[in-house]
Formats: C-alpha cells, sequence, structure tokens
C-alpha cells in the first residue's frame, strides 16, 4: 500500500523526463551560454595539462562544479561542435534538474507530508514557469537550487542518524553547493545552527553543553571534510586556497557587473540594489496560490512560536519546520544586510524556492487538517490541482518562452510589461526570430543584427544548426536587412517603427521580442 501511494509521483517524474527528452531542442541560446563553457574550457585545460591562463582571466575565481563535467561531456560527445553543445548542455542541465525534483519528494517525505501532499509540493515546484524554463538553460542558478535540495536532505539525514558516514556525505554535498556558487556556504553555518538544536531537542543539557561537548566531534569532522571536498573540487583554490576563496567570496558578495535592471518602469543600476529587488520580484513571479500558502504556513510556524507554553525548541516538529524557514528568510536578510548585488530578476536567488516551497506544503497541511476525512481531504486538493494544471496549460501556450512569466498581481494590459520590467533577459527569443526571418525571406544572404549579444549567440547556433543557413551577421543596423530586439536597456527600441516590424513574440500583450525589416 505504501509503495502506491508513491506511483503519482513515479509517473510524474517519467512524464517530466519524456517532455524534457522532446522539448530540449526547442530552446534559444542564452546570453551566458558561451561564458559558462568557457569557464569549463579553462579550467580543464588548467587540471589536464600545464595551461596556466585560468590564473589570468577575468572568471577565474567561479566554482566549476558543474562546468567542467559539462566540458568534459562536451569533448567526448560533442566534439566541441556549437549546436551539439548547446543542446547537451541543455539536456544535462534539464536532467539535474529531475534529479533535484527526486530528492525534493524525498526531502517531503522525511519530513513527514502525505504522499499526496509531497505529491502537490513536487508539482509547485516543477510547474513554477520561471524555475522550469531555466531547467533547461540556466547551468548556475538551477544546479545550486539541486544542489541546495539535496544538500537539505543530506542534512535530514545526518540529523536523524549522526554518524561518520552522513557526516561526510553532507560534508560533500555542501561542497558541491560551494563550489557552484560561493553562496552556497549559506548551508554550512545553517547545518551547523540545525544540528545543534536537534541535538539540544534530544538532550537534557543546555545548548551551551552540547555545543562544547556533545556535538564538537560531529561538526569539526564536517568542517574538515567540508573544507577537503571545498578545495579538491574547485581548480582555482589549489595554489593558494585561503587567499583565492577569500577573494571568490569578496568578489561574489559585491560582484563587479555594471549594468541596468528595470523593475516598475525604473532603470536600477546594480551597484545600486534597494534591499526590495529580489525580494519583489519573488513576489510578482511566483504563482498566486503557491505565495498565499507559502504565507500560511509561515504564519504556523510563527503561531507555534508566540503560542508555546514550553520550551519550543523542544519539540522536533517545530524544529523542522523552522529548517525551511530560514533557508527561506535567511538568504533574502543576507543580501538586504550585505548589500549584494542583484539582477536578472531574482534569479539568484532562485535557491531559497525549494525552501518556500516546503513552507506552502506546511500551510497546505494545515488546511487540511481542519478537516475531518481523508476523503474529503482528497477532495480540498482538487481545487490546488486545478490552479496547477492552469498554469501548465499557460506553460504550454507561452512555450519555449514560459520563463517570462508573472503571476495575476501584475496587469497584462497593452505593453506594460515590456515598458516596465525585464522580460526576455536571456536572449532566447531571438533564435525564433531567425528562424521566422529564414522562413519569410528568400534571398541568398540575409544580412541581420540585433540589440544585444544572444542575437549573435543564436545567430550562431542557427549557422551550426544548418551549414547552408543563409543568415550573415553585420555589426551595424544600418548594413543589415534585418534588426531584431528583445527590448533590453530600451523598452522602447524602434517601437515608432512599427510599419516595419514583421515578426513578434509577445507575452500577455508585451513584445518580448521585434524583428524589423530596415532595409
Amino acid at each position: 500500500m505504501k509503495l502506491l501511494a508513491h506511483i503519482p509521483f513515479c509517473l510524474l517524474t517519467l512524464l517530466l523526463l519524456i517532455i524534457g527528452f522532446n522539448t530540449y531542442t526547442d530552446y534559444g541560446s542564452p546570453w551566458d551560454e558561451y561564458m559558462q563553457r568557457e569557464m569549463g574550457r579553462f579550467n580543464y585545460n588548467y587540471v589536464t595539462s600545464e595551461n596556466d591562463s585560468l590564473l589570468n582571466w577575468r572568471c577565474r575565481d567561479y566554482g566549476v562544479v558543474v562546468e567542467l563535467p559539462l566540458y568534459v561531456l562536451e569533448k567526448k560527445f560533442t566534439h566541441e561542435r556549437y549546436a551539439d553543445t548547446v543542446f547537451m548542455r541543455h539536456l544535462a542541465c534539464f536532467i539535474l534538474f529531475v534529479v533535484g525534483v527526486v530528492f525534493f519528494y524525498l526531502v517531503l517525505i522525511k519530513l513527514k507530508f502525505k504522499p499526496l501532499l509531497a505529491f502537490c509540493g513536487v508539482l509547485m515546484l516543477v510547474v513554477s514557469p520561471r524555475i522550469y524554463g531555466h531547467a533547461f538553460i540556466n547551468s548556475k542558478d538551477i544546479p545550486l537550487m539541486v544542489f541546495y535540495i539535496i544538500a537539505f536532505y543530506t542534512l535530514l539525514r545526518l540529523i536523524k542518524k549522526p554518524n561518520s558516514k552522513n557526516v561526510i556525505i553532507h560534508a560533500f554535498t555542501c561542497a558541491l553547493l560551494i563550489d557552484t556558487r560561493i553562496t552556497g556556504i549559506i548551508m554550512v553555518p545553517a547545518s551547523i545552527l540545525f544540528y545543534i538544536l536537534s541535538v539540544y531537542q534530544k538532550s537534557e543539557h543546555a545548548v551551551w553543553h552540547i555545543i562544547k561537548f556533545e556535538a564538537r566531534k560531529t561538526l569539526l569532522l564536517f568542517l574538515i571534510f567540508n573544507a577537503v571536498f571545498v578545495y579538491i573540487m574547485w581548480p582555482y583554490l589549489w595554489l593558494n586556497p585561503i587567499k583565492n576563496f577569500v577573494i571568490a567570496f569578496l568578489d561574489m558578495s559585491q560582484f563587479p557587473w555594471k549594468g541596468l535592471s528595470l523593475l516598475f518602469g525604473e532603470f536600477i543600476p546594480s551597484s545600486e540594489t534597494p534591499w526590495y529587488f529580489g525580494f519583489l520580484w519573488f513576489i510578482i513571479t511566483t504563482p498566486v496560490i503557491y505565495l498565499a500558502l507559502g504565507l500560511i504556513g509561515i504564519l504556523c510556524l510563527f503561531g507555534n512560536l508566540f503560542k508555546a507554553s514550553s520550551n519550543i525548541f523542544k519539540r522536533q516538529a517545530f524544529i523542522e519546520m523552522l529548517m525551511p524557514f530560514g533557508l527561506f528568510a535567511g538568504p533574502i536578510f543576507a543580501t538586504i544586510l550585505f548589500k549584494s548585488v542583484l539582477y536578472d530578476t531574482w534569479r539568484h536567488l532562485y535557491f531559497i524556492y525549494p525552501f518556500f516551497i516546503m513552507m506552502a506544503c506546511y500551510g497546505a497541511s494545515f488546511l487540511l487538517s481542519k478537516i475531518k476525512t481523508n476523503a474529503l481531504q482528497y477532495v480540498c486538493v482538487i481545487p490546488l490541482l486545478l490552479y496547477i494544471g492552469m498554469l501548465a496549460h499557460q506553460m504550454t501556450q507561452s512555450f519555449p518562452h514560459e520563463y517570462v512569466y508573472f503571476n495575476e498581481c501584475i496587469k497584462s494590459s497593452d505593453s506594460y510589461l515590456r515598458e516596465n520590467f525585464d522580460l526576455d533577459y536571456w536572449g532566447l527569443s531571438f533564435r525564433k526570430g531567425l528562424e521566422k526571418i529564414l522562413e519569410k525571406d528568400t534571398s541568398d544572404t540575409i544580412k541581420i543584427t540585433g540589440n544585444v549579444f544572444p542575437y549573435y549567440s543564436n545567430y550562431l547556433l542557427l549557422t551550426h544548426m544548418n551549414q547552408n543557413c543563409r543568415l550573415k551577421y553585420v555589426l551595424h543596423e544600418h548594413e543589415a536587412d534585418y534588426y531584431l530586439t528583445n527590448y533590453r536597456y530600451n523598452p522602447k527600441d524602434h517601437i515608432n517603427h512599427k510599419d516595419k516590424e514583421i515578426y513578434t513574440i509577445k507575452y500577455k500583450n508585451s513584445e518580448i521580442l521585434g524583428v524589423y525589416k530596415v532595409r
């Protein structure tokens, strides 16, 4: 009977894989794809030969626990052919996302959610348009999110059974986090804190006694192995581990990106990111029912805290709720405290999303607990499933640009989104625009240009997909036959030349791509 309860999740995972394997070649090449591949190449050359050009490269201090294996796969299976490499990367990233989905389900089961609610939680994670769209093309933020899920799972195992094996496994998964993005280091102090709380919950001693005696050996072993794994898997650290780690940490906390983000019609310099930037993007791009359930879950947590008649930290159920809340709220407060540079909406904080969904599951669990019979509980889950089904339909309608998603809090009047927000900042839609030009224009040579770099990376993608591609890249608009824009940095780009527009891609009545016949 217990195995039967997990069949819906198994079917969902199978469906997810089938959809992914049939659609991964439909996405364009994102802005950072070239740089991410270069990270893998520089580190590969550094590891396998005496080439030390990595040490002089501007992105040398990035973790490469994902990019280095991707480059190895690229050399082995695609022989560095651009189009094959792009699609291989997209498929590999999606498979890693599915692995994260599996571990997310295991986490929810470990947190003692019923299989039905765990299944709904997985659905909420998968049917999140921004997250799902990035699962194919974002080899930085989605892998970080996946490794956070896995590290949380290994932390739960460690708390339940604190033996040397589980300590080493958790140290390794935390190292995967840190070697993907330096922000993964958040999991180290979080693990220490939650482990101490779990020991305190089971112990008769005071917290100071636990820190000094009971947890000392476990935590010391964890820190040692974590440091060793971080060092081994990050080539940049090999020459000078402490100095280079500090450099990487300082660089990532105040990343030197000089650019603008459009939020509610205001261009915000990356160096002046307001405290509400990431949180506000999270609010307007997360499905509203998920937001409501997450808020209920958070209120339940604080309700338990304020209603406690005895030591609340002695209650296992409270600690289990506190952990995902801490990993959701803590990083948000950290970005505010350290005035971290954020841009491209809230993608740098995608790793907090699974923990918010866990709070949403607690919210749903609280609502269902008010219903006495199991049969009626199943009935009450139907509205959530219908909402998720509606979201899934919207995703298919906007595919492969479902990542440009705003919830019902934002109006969808003509051009409102384009004029007020960053939309297709990755530039994936350039691929569809170029394909439409080839479909409409039969000329032997078609000169194209665009407003930002991704039009060129997608031009390269199409020319490598088809050796007889008739497109020719030119630098300036006056040389081109067609001009493509995703309106980044200029939401009014060529808007006064509607008579020259031959193709547009829209989301909620706003253009995310415009193609103009300029000659």
